[in-house]
């Protein structure tokens, strides 16, 4: 249904089979199209092999229109007999459209083999959804399985409230996204979504960002990241334009396996009221978080439970991580929840902070190699119980010589941690250099 010029269409309780297009728009395409209002629609074995799968927009200037979907089902979208350009395989909005979804249902979603993106933005487009679910997606091309935007111009959105995802495959071999991909000037945001089972190849991230994108996911829980050299986010290469915000807000992330799970390589990440669970490695260098020079990592009132990996946090060079009010618990570590090596002019804040019943070999919650004396460590207002190194340093241990001005316990309660060589705080220098003239409280050391 192709729909050119028009100021007002309304399309009720329609079903659409088995359309084929090789431009763009399987179904549905609005060009310069004011007004649409699409009411109980159905759709089966729809298919575009350039964009826009299910419905296509483009709007060529800055004008009121606005594109309405609600009660709309989805069963069945591309072939693998034909090769899908781009994607957009239920929307996708160019230049200057908006589209807005209310309750949409989809499943079995396939890429051709090569397109990605369940839903594409690009220029100064906007996508509002209220009530999604979409099982079986696919994608197999740099990009999201949910989300692909390029050529994003300042204005461009997209927004979920209330969502159901299951079951996505990105199967490009390249780096991707098994969920997001924005690149710039967009805002991304999720709220009150329920995420199972993401597979990824190779490199595969949950999200992806670059530049100037503004991401928020809010009381978000995924249930299964599977990806061999992914991580949960990465940030692209720096280039100057520091992003304007990514927030984790209420995100539960259970029951995953990846190589790491923050890459941040430029800009800035805040956690906020969030879990990770039951996280184990794909191999043994798996990290929570791994910087870059000039990042910042802020996490506050989020919970780490049953985590088995390698490394917590690994620092880089003039980077900062704050952890606010958070718990490590069960978790295991085998060169620490915190790990420096050769570090300079980096600071690290630890305040209010549990950790309880963890293990690891050297040094549970902070390990280090070699630091400068600008770093700054400091553990403030923290308890410290059961945690067990198999080896050196139930707490802290340091290869470092001198590390009695660079990292510091004010005001923190110590019982029962424990090494099976040595001590809780474990060097070749006094223990009382690094403590003396604080609050410590020890208990059963």
């Amino acid at each position: 249904m192709y729909i050119l010029k028009t100021n007002t269409v309304l399309i009720e309780d329609c079903k659409f089979k088995n359309a084929f297009s090789i431009n763009s728009g399987g179904t549905f395409f609005f060009n310069n199209v004011m007004d649409v209002n699409a009411n109980n629609i159905e759709v089966f074995n729809s298919t575009s092999i350039k964009n826009g799968s299910v419905i296509y927009i483009y709007t060529e200037q800055a004008v009121n229109n606005l594109v309405r979907f609600k009660n709309t089902k989805i069963y069945g979208v591309g072939t693998d007999d034909y090769k899908i350009d781009l994607g957009g395989f239920v929307a996708t909005v160019d230049g200057f459209s908006n589209l807005l979804i209310s309750n949409l249902y989809g499943e079995d979603i396939y890429c051709g083999n090569y397109g990605v993106g369940a839903f594409v933005v690009t220029n100064k487009s906007k996508i509002d959804i209220y009530n999604i679910e979409l099982r079986n997606v696919h994608g197999s091309r740099y990009g999201g399985v949910l989300l692909n935007s390029y050529n994003e111009e300042e204005g461009s959105r997209f927004y979920v409230t209330n969502g159901t995802f299951i079951d996505f495959y990105q199967h490009y071999e390249k780096p991707s996204a098994t969920l997001l991909w924005s690149t710039d000037n967009i805002k991304v945001k999720l709220e009150n979504c329920n995420i199972t089972n993401l597979y990824g190849n190779e490199e595969a991230v949950i999200l992806y960002y670059d530049k100037n994108s503004d991401i928020v996911l809010k009381n978000v829980n995924i249930d299964g990241f599977y990806s061999v050299n992914g991580a949960f986010i990465r940030s692209g290469e720096p280039n100057g334009i520091a992003i304007q915000n990514v927030l984790l807000e209420n995100v539960t992330i259970q029951n995953s396996q990846c190589n790491k799970f923050i890459r941040l390589k430029f800009g800035a990440i805040t956690i906020k009221n969030s879990k990770f669970l039951n996280i184990s490695e794909n191999d043994n260098n798996l990290k929570i978080a791994d910087l870059d020079e000039l990042t910042t990592l802020s996490i506050e009132n989020t919970e780490f439970d049953h985590i088995i990996l390698k490394y917590g946090f690994e620092t880089a060079n003039n980077s900062e991580i704050h952890l606010i009010n958070c718990t490590v618990n069960n978790s295991i570590f085998d060169k620490g929840f915190i790990s420096t090596s050769n570090i300079i002019n980096t600071t690290l804040t630890i305040k209010d902070s549990t950790f309880f019943n963890n293990t690891g070999n050297n040094g549970v919650i902070i390990h280090v190699d070699k630091l400068d004396e600008k770093t700054n460590v400091s553990f403030l207002d923290s308890t410290f119980k059961n945690n067990y190194a198999k080896r050196y340093g139930g707490v802290l241990y340091s290869r470092e010589k001198s590390i009695d001005t660079s990292i510091t316990f004010n005001n923190c309660f110590f019982e029962n941690n424990k090494a099976f060589l040595g001590n809780i705080i474990n060097k070749i220098i006094q223990i009382l250099s690094i403590i003396k003239n604080l609050n410590i409280y020890y208990k059963n050391i």
